[in-house]
């Protein structure tokens, strides 16, 4: 962090803070992909000498064809996603890490409806389950996780809806579960039955997304991706450090009561490269041939500052 920090102020310095374009970055509108609202509200992008326009969206995957077009120069989405796209040849580099899972405190789970006949992972073999992404690890996760109970995945179904009408769906029985993630766990707490944890299936601990940018974006503004870098590492730390805080900033952005987001599990957030627990993920979808094949994660990573 010291020699990311210190890099940066030199860049800073002799830069002159020159005002540059406007930098647009897509945020997700979930406690995972939700640093970049951070960082917005608290002025970090305007402290390293950035001009930044920050959106929102509900599919991480989607934010891959967003940055692609360049509709946005910079999104967040779950290094599943991100790896199918390197492994297509799809222009895009790795920025920096964001979300991490942790199986003792899972921000993301999978829930039914509280009357629900549903006792264990092994009952969604033939079940229809809501997720945010079809195609994406929110989905591969669960199918994995039934993989190794031994029971064949093939005739899960799955539906894509934004976790914000999954909860509704489930109580009115429209699906038999739903992947939630955070804020919307705790939106719907006493509504539904947590049946496990959501990510189990990859790891109980791994980083699983991150920031990122177009090959073509990052080779036009090398300085500000790196300054970029160095804002994400100094949100991540903030927000692990600053609950009630940040919250507060998910509950207006989610439009969510701000006493629920309060009381919700939070997601921990990398504060630096640990390429180990980046890599997981990578090898454990190509492993369920989920993924064509592995691959070293540094493959698309944006170089570093030193």
């Amino acid at each position: 962090m010291r020699l990311i920090a210190a890099f940066i102020c030199a860049m800073l310095v002799t830069s002159g803070f020159a005002r540059a374009e406007t930098i647009r970055i897509q945020a997700l509108n979930a406690d995972a992909g939700a640093e970049a609202l951070y960082a917005f509200d608290l002025g970090f992008y305007r402290d390293a000498g950035l001009d930044v326009e920050v959106s929102t969206s509900f599919n991480g995957a989607a934010m891959i064809s967003a940055v692609i077009s360049g509709a946005v120069d910079v999104g967040y989405a779950n290094l599943f996603s991100q790896a199918q796209a390197h492994l297509k040849g799809l222009p895009i580099e790795l920025l920096f890490p964001a979300s991490m899972y942790d199986g003792d405190h899972p921000a993301t789970v999978l829930a039914v409806p509280l009357d629900s006949p549903i006792r264990s992972v092994r009952d969604l073999a033939d079940k229809t389950i809501a997720v945010n992404g079809v195609g994406t690890l929110i989905q591969y996760a669960p199918m994995i996780e039934l993989e190794r109970l031994g029971v064949s995945s093939a005739n899960m179904h799955f539906v894509e809806m934004p976790s914000s009408a999954a909860g509704p769906a489930l109580m009115s029985h429209k699906i038999d579960a739903a992947e939630l993630a955070e804020p919307f766990i705790s939106a719907n707490r006493g509504k539904i039955r947590i049946l496990a944890p959501g990510l189990d299936g990859i790891a109980r601990k791994f980083v699983s997304g991150g920031f990122f940018t177009s090959t073509r974006w990052a080779a036009a503004h090398p300085t500000e991706a790196a300054r970029l870098i160095a804002v994400f590492a100094r949100t991540a730390k903030w927000a692990n450090e600053h609950h009630s805080e940040s919250a507060a900033m998910l509950a207006r952005y989610a439009k969510l009561d701000p006493a629920e987001v309060q009381r919700m599990t939070r997601t921990p957030y990398a504060e630096r490269i640990d390429l180990s627990l980046m890599q997981t993920e990578v090898d454990v979808t190509a492993h369920y041939h989920f993924l064509d094949r592995a691959f070293p994660i540094s493959e698309m990573l944006f170089p570093q500052p030193k």
